[in-house]
């Protein structure tokens, strides 16, 4: 338990129950969270708290989800997830009662039994079908009810209108990533955020993971010297059920006009550019912010609005150097098969090189020294994983440990801003330029194909160990098509809207 936290319940307003929204509420709503020595409670969820924090209980207070099929899905694991927390009470009940009898105490025990199992929420006990109250707008939401944390899954270019409708509703915030489309939006939260007197974090995982903590502790110690340069290669490749799931995806700007900036490094791949800002951040709930920025954005999918392939060299801020710490990123969704690669992390320092490579075999970063010994900066055993000691719903349990009083989780709008400049900027310094069609070949069965572009994956693996974007590698190493991007300074990041 954090000493800092207090009993308090807490309730939860959840935006978007499909996507990954899902995940928070399978989180919230699993029968595996529940388990031997705690009870869930009133509100669908309860006391999970108990389970896994010993705090007070948590509760889903309404979720707003306009999806039929969402919502269905979304009442299915929470309905299975009741009955299995009031069977889990039940049995503890029973089990508490026969000892209050052995004790000859039954009236005692079987009461204090009752009392501890509230059930879940009105209508969800005795087999009943509804565990959470659905709303079709957050305004619809507010009318009614408060929530202490609302937790927001929706697309990106709704973030920042949403985030700041919930602060001003009085409730903290929890927004998956990224924060949001432009850094003029983002401004306008951290002032709402301020004014409301309330916490805004981001869905980066990473920056609230044990391991990622405890290596940014020793980056900011200086236990390895200066930084030098950080570089991340990840491919994720995409086809074309991926584009097709939603009406935004790929997309620059929505139906009515507001900017998305859906990309790879805006959305699917942001993790990995995110944790090496964080990294690089002075303070621990800070992110590097850059001085520069320069890309090559680049189309293979012809049916793709925005780009879906990147190479970006941000320069940020340092102490270690007035020009600032290169930070290198290539990624791509044009892969011809559905295996992801890396992501491959290369971070180098004055006394020390650290590496991670592959988020789905391991999560392991290892710092290798000059003087030849190593530092391992590990999750959680596997056993660990889904609960709030580690995985990807920590930030989940972090927040509402933090909500209830307990230490706050540095994974913040602030940390979470210089993702966005990085992006923005990425936009302003080059054109999206489409891959001639001689270099495209699509692969698989109608609806569901793959794009795959001629030497692109070894271009950009050149790339990375070299440490060049696209334009800059020698004679015959590139393609004909790459062109280099302007720099971009920082000051010139601003008023995105009208410039994209």
């Amino acid at each position: 338990m954090n000493s800092g936290a207090s009993a308090m319940d807490v309730s939860i307003l959840l935006v978007g129950v499909g996507g990954y929204g899902k995940n928070y509420v399978d989180a919230l709503f699993s029968g595996a969270a529940v388990g031997r020595g705690g009870r869930r409670g009133a509100g669908g969820l309860g006391e999970v708290g108990e389970v896994r924090r010993q705090g007070g209980a948590v509760r889903v207070v309404g979720a707003v989800e306009i999806s039929a099929a969402a919502r269905a899905a979304a009442e299915e694991i929470a309905t299975s997830g009741a009955a299995a927390a009031e069977a889990v009470a039940e049995e503890a009940a029973a089990e508490e009662a026969a000892a209050a009898t052995a004790n000859g105490a039954a009236g005692a025990g079987a009461m204090a039994g009752t009392g501890a199992v509230s059930g879940a929420p009105a209508g969800v006990r005795g087999g009943a079908t509804s565990c959470i109250p659905f709303y079709d707008s957050i305004g619809a939401f507010y009318a009614e009810k408060r929530a202490d944390l609302a937790i927001l899954s929706t697309p990106i270019h709704l973030h920042c209108e949403q985030i700041i409708q919930c602060l001003q509703n009085g409730s903290h915030v929890l927004c998956e990533k990224p924060l949001c489309a432009t850094v003029d939006e983002a401004a306008a939260i951290t002032k709402a955020a301020t004014a409301a007197g309330r916490h805004v974090w981001v869905g980066y995982q990473m920056s609230f993971s044990d391991a990622v903590l405890a290596l940014k502790d020793d980056i900011m110690s200086g236990a390895f010297g200066k930084p030098l340069m950080f570089k991340t290669i990840v491919h994720y490749p995409r086809d074309e059920a991926y584009y097709a799931r939603n009406n935004w995806a790929g997309l620059k700007r929505s139906g009515d006009g507001r900017l998305i900036l859906d990309s790879p490094v805006h959305n699917a791949v942001a993790h990995h550019l995110n944790n090496m800002l964080f990294l690089l951040g002075g303070a621990a709930d800070r992110a590097a912010q850059p001085k520069t920025v320069q890309a090559e954005l680049y189309r293979g999918n012809p049916d793709v609005d925005n780009f879906d392939t990147a190479a970006l060299r941000c320069m940020v801020d340092s102490k270690a150097t007035d020009s600032g710490v290169p930070v290198l990123f290539y990624t791509t969704h044009c892969l011809p098969r559905a295996v992801n690669i890396g992501p491959i992390n290369q971070y180098r320092f004055e006394h020390a090189t650290i590496v991670h490579t592959d988020e789905r075999v391991h999560d392991t970063f290892i710092a290798m020294l000059d003087d030849g010994t190593t530092r391992r900066y590990a999750p959680p055993p596997p056993g660990q994983t889904g609960g709030p000691t580690g995985g990807q719903m920590k930030k989940l349990w972090d927040c509402i440990e933090a909500v209830r009083g307990g230490p706050v989780p540095p994974g913040g709008a602030d940390a979470a801003i210089a993702e966005v400049l990085c992006v923005n900027g990425a936009q302003l310094s080059h054109p999206i330029l489409t891959i001639p069609p001689e270099y495209v070949r699509r692969v698989g069965d109608m609806g569901k194909r793959f794009t795959d572009v001629e030497g692109l994956e070894k271009m950009l693996f050149d790339c990375y160990d070299s440490m060049l974007l696209p334009s800059e590698l020698g004679d015959g190493l590139h393609p004909p098509w790459t062109v280099a991007g302007k720099i971009i300074e920082a000051p010139e990041i601003t008023n995105i809207s009208a410039k994209i």
